[in-house]
């Protein structure tokens, strides 16, 4: 019996200096390795010192950052297709207006394939991308030029929780006129509002009253200039006014808009274009004539119903270069002064048991046969169903007619009637 305690201190004799060696080998070991790893990052850093890195996450990183998307296929039918400018002027003149004129036109489309990052930096910083396989415009329907895009990738500064101003940097959509994004079809209110642009701005906003305002600024296009391209600078702005509420059952919102300069509207900027080289239009020539334009919105719910007004004016004429006019099957030296209002009225219940809306609208311009790459139609009739068939799934069918203006003003007196049935899903 007494031979254990022995022998266990024999073992302890023995075993001591072996553990202190193994101690002193592993210090070893990991200093040696922790000159390799400084080494290798030292090297790492020489080697890719003129590119963008990563930095390290804290453990709760997927707190603070989220992954979402979307896809949204389309199979379009429409009669409308065809020339609409002259390819030797590189004008909207009344003889080349054919898309409107007896064809048939169908197609799939992938609108749009978005990924979208939004990231909580911390209580006053937020960050959101919208990395987008995106399709641009075209004469059936404004879009169907493919093409991958950082769609936005801005930041927000405020803390709403306490204070109500916030400041938002990076590629956005200016606040001028309201809009879906992503819609089945582009309205003309829309085309002759969306702006895209590389701005700042600055911003209020009243959590009780729902008052808010924002005023914002960017480098727009440039002026055309006979000696040569003029002097790039910031050179476009814009201010926002507002109020918007929702409430239990209804709620409602109204906002005035302002632009200094329509010429940067997304699709007015086409206007000149060729039909193959949508950005061969003022985007690349530069403008003449500086027209500021406002936007007024409007918007109410009230239980299942919902309606929503929008018109879009500009202020003053444009050149007769960059958007044309015509009267009488006359070009008109002063250009075009354009306008465009819409109206929609919607209806949601249940299909099944699945969520759904029915809406019908009408649409009306003027003064806009040459805006943009493909013109505006006159008016339009609109029908649109959307179910959501399963989670995060939408389907979803819009039918629209539309009257193009005379011929002797601008347009091919015909009308064209679309369809076009959309699958949505997105992921979060």
């Amino acid at each position: 019996m007494k031979l254990k305690p022995i022998v266990a201190s024999m073992l302890v004799l023995v075993s001591g200096p072996v553990l202190a060696a193994t101690a002193s080998d592993n210090a070893n070991t990991q200093a040696q390795l922790d000159a390799m790893k400084a080494n290798v990052a030292k090297l790492q850093a020489i080697v890719e010192q003129n590119q963008p890195g990563g930095f390290q996450q804290p453990d709760n990183w997927w707190n603070r950052i989220s992954l979402s998307g979307q896809v949204l296929f389309d199979a379009i039918q429409s009669s409308r297709q065809g020339n609409i400018q002259s390819p030797t002027t590189n004008q909207r003149l009344a003889s080349d207006l054919s898309e409107f004129a007896g064809y048939q036109s169908s197609t799939f489309a992938v609108d749009s394939a978005n990924l979208f990052v939004d990231a909580n930096a911390s209580d006053y910083t937020r960050a959101h991308l919208d990395l987008a396989y995106q399709t641009g415009t075209n004469q059936t329907h404004y879009y169907q030029v493919q093409q991958p895009t950082l769609n936005e990738g801005y930041v927000i500064l405020g803390n709403f929780n306490k204070y109500p101003f916030y400041l938002m940097a990076g590629r956005q959509n200016v606040q001028f006129g309201e809009y879906d994004v992503y819609p089945m079809v582009y309205s003309f209110t829309q085309l002759m509002t969306q702006t895209k642009a590389t701005a700042a701005t600055a911003g209020f906003v009243d959590a009780c009253s729902g008052f808010n305002a924002a005023v914002y600024g960017f480098k727009g296009l440039h002026q055309f200039a006979a000696s040569g391209l003029s002097n790039e600078r910031v050179n476009a702005f814009g201010a926002k006014v507002g109020i918007k509420n929702n409430f239990d059952n209804w709620g409602y919102g109204v906002s005035v808009d302002y632009l200094s300069n329509m010429v940067n509207v997304d699709y007015i900027k086409t206007s000149n274009a060729t039909n193959t080289a949508l950005d061969n239009g003022l985007s690349s020539t530069g403008y003449r004539n500086h027209v500021a334009g406002v936007a007024v919105d409007g918007d109410l719910v009230g239980g299942p119903f919902d309606a929503k007004v929008r018109w879009v004016q500009s202020l003053g004429h444009f050149n007769q270069t960059d958007v044309p006019d015509y009267s009488n099957s006359v070009l008109q030296t002063n250009g075009a002064k354009p306008w465009a209002a819409g109206l929609d009225l919607g209806y949601s219940f249940l299909t099944m048991q699945h969520q759904s809306r029915v809406g019908v609208g009408y649409q009306q311009s003027g003064q806009a046969a040459g805006v943009g790459a493909f013109g505006l139609a006159q008016n339009r009739y609109e029908a649109q169903y959307v179910v959501n068939v399963s989670r995060y799934t939408d389907l979803g069918l819009d039918v629209y007619y539309d009257n193009d203006y005379s011929t002797s003003n601008g347009g091919s007196g015909l009308g064209a009637t679309t369809g076009v049935l959309r699958l949505g899903v997105k992921f979060a």
